[in-house]
């Protein structure tokens, strides 16, 4: 896999800033921590998307991706896929059932679930899906349902201004969707007979398709992970994490 650009512009504040008061915080020397964890981590991911005038975050509603590029798969999906101007939604209805932070390797492990995932994006795909040659560009969406992640972020310590912060400086990501839809319009030139009957065959056999490449798209969607996370590292101390 070859990601062109995954850029979710990190703005360093001149001042340390402290985490708006709707912030979960846990004690990691309450009895209650991994419990409190899972929640935090939900609560995090959910507030990232709207306008926090404390963390002088951008107002938005949703993750904007400039470019990505999936490379051609070893089996059926034979083709290089080219995302620009991807939009990604349904993070404001995540659920995180585990979670767990190793203070020694600062490592930070959790579980959710994405009800909904969706990605809208302008798309160029050449290539073979199956046996049967593809080609187009225009618009299209991809759903991932009931969207099953588990993340590792490692993090480090740096220092800035005299304050300690973390940052992501690896990450591994586990996806499994319960199940795939997809919808790309003007395939074949706009001919609306072959386009349909395309996008029927990429429905009906997502599956075996997102298998092919399911370690690029995960390698993709962990960097945006890392990315929404660092939009809150990058700006608030360590000991503003830690309640």
């Amino acid at each position: 896999m070859r990601t062109i650009l995954i850029c979710m512009y990190l703005v360093t504040l001149a001042t340390a800033a402290k985490l708006p008061a709707s912030f979960m915080k846990c004690n990691p020397k309450r009895t209650d921590f991994h419990q409190c964890l899972p929640k935090a981590v939900e609560s995090t991911i959910r507030q990232l998307q709207r306008l926090y005038e404390e963390l002088n975050l951008t107002v938005s509603e949703h993750l904007e991706v400039p470019a990505l590029t999936i490379d051609a798969g070893s089996g059926p999906m034979g083709t290089k896929q080219v995302y620009k101007n991807l939009i990604v939604t349904g993070l404001d209805e995540i659920t995180c059932s585990k979670a767990d932070f190793d203070f020694d390797k600062k490592r930070l492990s959790v579980q959710c679930l994405i009800p909904r995932y969706q990605l809208n994006f302008d798309y160029e795909l050449s290539g073979k899906i199956l046996v049967l040659p593809i080609t187009g560009q225009g618009p299209g969406l991809i759903i991932l349902h009931d969207y099953k992640v588990g993340l590792i972020f490692d993090l480090e310590e740096y220092e800035k201004k005299g304050k300690r912060y973390y940052r992501v400086v690896g990450h591994k990501l586990d996806i499994d969707p319960k199940r795939i839809e997809v919808k790309l319009d003007d395939l074949f030139g706009g001919d609306k007979a072959l386009g349909d009957s395309m996008n029927q065959v990429m429905n009906d056999n997502w599956k075996e398709l997102f298998e092919d490449v399911k370690s690029s798209y995960s390698e993709a969607f962990g960097s945006i992970f890392a990315s929404i996370f660092n939009r809150l590292l990058v700006k608030v101390p360590v000991s503003e994490i830690w309640g």
